[in-house]
């Protein structure tokens, strides 16, 4: 291609300038030679004062098709030309975190995030410390790709250690509010500043804990990252970590947060943050598994499957005309396994327990199991729906103010 000009005249003689092999060749060098000669390389000529996020989305925007580009695929090379392989040491953490499974998802741009909150916090700390006037300009506290750009190998290289020991005691706690799984979190977002935090504060004694998984159930309830959820975690990751140590005014998510107990009954999908928060609050409460007696929290973490299913069920709402907004709610749905609801069929609530029963479960054991589940038993046993979608929606909304920290109607005690 790039030397034609001598192959040719090798081409001519050795085939003794044939007249076929001589209309070949110039069909060749019309056809593929010129084309190559003449093709245009697309380039983009960047400023070289041009700021690094602007250097990443000149990256991403041209390279739209093929394999998919993110910044860490930026921040990865200038990493490498500082002698430093970021995909490497990226890795390997993720692997060793993995074996959480609730971890198992986290991406490498959710670690550089979680660096990325630590050292912007750390650097608002150290002004704040410094601080004489309450005008000083404070440092932007962050994890988006703006902050992410402006990381240093040094910074990475300082902080990764703390935040893989946070993303440990993220993925303790968690299990402790019943969530095991990537599936169970309600939002990605939160659990990369809920191990950036304890990167910040590390272990907590139980008075903190329990500030903390206000804060988390606080996010989950009020859906408080469904919008603008960047900003927002960046404000928890500048307000939390020193409320929790030195307590003081509320972070920004208790103040600006509102619960919606309505909420109940308007979710009929069985995803989104305020249903998986309710769920894991049930696993928490000691749901049993209707057929099986297990804890629900037991079989959850063992990877049984386990999904809401309705507790008066569809076929059976649908006979008695009850409204589909009600039966196909929040508080008509609970976590349950597959077997107990095929044993639950399209039945009345009172003959499936009776089925129950048949299969050895005494009256005492039903109740105990419909307790666990915030479920009044004798609205069950009287296919009394309307009591029962009254009596559970206050349940709920209760389990769900006392994992907030509410006192009444109006108070937090997250103090």
């Amino acid at each position: 291609m790039f030397n034609f000009n001598q192959w040719r005249s090798d081409f001519f003689r050795h085939w003794n300038y044939a007249p076929a092999k001589t209309e070949l060749l110039d069909k060749f060098e019309w056809e593929i030679i010129k084309k190559v000669e003449h093709y245009q390389v697309p380039s983009v000529c960047l400023n070289s004062q041009l700021s690094k996020p602007g250097v990443c989305k000149s990256f991403i925007d041209v390279n739209t098709k093929g394999f998919p580009l993110n910044y860490f695929d930026l921040i990865k090379s200038t990493f490498d030309s500082h002698d430093f392989s970021l995909g490497q040491d990226c890795e390997k953490r993720l692997s060793r975190l993995s074996k959480h499974k609730v971890l198992e998802e986290l991406r490498d741009t959710d670690f550089l995030s979680g660096i990325a909150f630590v050292s912007t916090h750390h650097q608002r700390f150290e002004v704040l410390k410094g601080a004489i006037s309450p005008l000083t300009t404070l440092p932007r506290v962050g994890g988006s790709r703006r902050e992410v750009m402006e990381l240093t190998v040094e910074e990475y290289q300082q902080y990764s250690p703390q935040l893989e020991s946070g993303f440990e005691e993220a993925a303790r706690f968690l299990h402790a509010q019943k969530i095991f799984s990537p599936e169970d979190l309600p939002y990605q977002i939160q659990l990369v500043v809920l191990g950036a935090i304890f990167a910040v504060v590390g272990s907590l004694d139980s008075h903190c804990r329990r500030k903390l998984e206000r804060w988390f159930w606080t996010v989950v309830l009020t859906e408080f990252y469904s919008s603008w959820y960047e900003q927002r975690a960046a404000k928890d990751m500048a307000e939390v970590p020193h409320w929790l140590l030195y307590g003081g005014n509320l972070p920004t998510s208790f103040q600006e947060s509102q619960f919606k107990p309505s909420r109940l009954l308007k979710i009929t999908k069985r995803q989104g943050a305020f249903y998986k928060g309710i769920n894991a609050l049930l696993r928490q409460n000691g749901a049993i598994d209707f057929y099986t007696g297990e804890l629900l929290s037991d079989v959850n973490y063992f990877a049984q499957p386990i999904q809401a299913h309705h507790i008066f069920p569809k076929a059976w709402c649908r006979k008695m005309k009850i409204n589909s907004g009600h039966y196909n709610c929040l508080v008509n749905l609970t976590p349950l396994g597959e077997p107990t609801n095929r044993l639950i069929g399209g039945r009345a609530p009172a003959d499936y327990l009776e089925r129950l029963k048949e299969q050895g479960i005494s009256h005492k054991q039903i109740e105990r199991i419909l307790h666990s589940h915030l479920i009044e038993p004798d609205t069950l046993w009287n296919n009394d729906f309307d009591s029962f979608l009254n009596r559970r929606q206050i349940d709920l909304e209760n389990m769900a103010k006392s994992a907030m920290g509410w006192l009444n109607d109006s108070q937090l005690d997250v103090g």
